[in-house]
């Protein structure tokens, strides 16, 4: 007789941007995960991939994971204006981008549009991302926060409003 739990599906693969550089942190890599959270019936369920991730991996317990490779990637010429747009933990790849640029001692064009619902509790890597626009690696930062005000502000508002230079940029 078949266990129940050899009925169910498989889990698929859980795929995540690498948010950091080689070049800052050398073999480590490091992830921005959100964490999924839901009320089910008066009880907190987390996602599978996750909350795993959050409250359970542990440095003696390794992780099987695997690489796929990307094409998505930095231009070759650094002088090239560099326009990222990364709501949420999709600011993970443009957090690497920022941190190899920095790692080559890099200022330039670059702008970055993040958005999340809240400053206080979800302005993901805000310290770095502040001390690159000080020190020149991110020339411009345009934020969202879609629950701090009375409306609802979202990267796509922030785009409208600058896309007269956002265009100039495109150009």
């Amino acid at each position: 007789m078949q266990a129940p739990i050899d009925s169910l599906p498989r889990l698929k693969p859980r795929l995540y941007s690498i948010a950091s550089s080689q070049l800052a942190v050398g073999e480590q890599v490091e992830l921005c995960v959100g964490v999924v959270r839901d009320d089910r019936r008066g009880q907190i369920r987390y996602g599978v991939a996750s909350g795993h991730l959050a409250f359970r991996a542990l440095a003696a317990n390794p992780l099987r994971a695997e690489v796929e490779p990307s094409y998505f990637r930095l231009p070759a010429d650094p002088a090239t204006p560099v326009v990222m747009i990364g709501p949420g933990t999709g600011i993970a790849p443009f957090r690497a981008f920022l941190q190899h640029r920095a790692a080559l001692g890099l200022a330039g064009r670059t702008w970055l549009f993040f958005g999340n619902p809240n400053r206080a509790t979800d302005f993901l890597f805000g310290e770095e991302i502040e001390a690159w626009r000080a020190a020149g690696v991110l020339s411009r930062l345009s934020l969202a926060w879609s629950r701090d005000g009375s409306s609802k502000t979202y990267v796509q508002h922030r785009m409208r409003e600058e896309s007269a230079e956002l265009w100039r940029w495109l150009e």
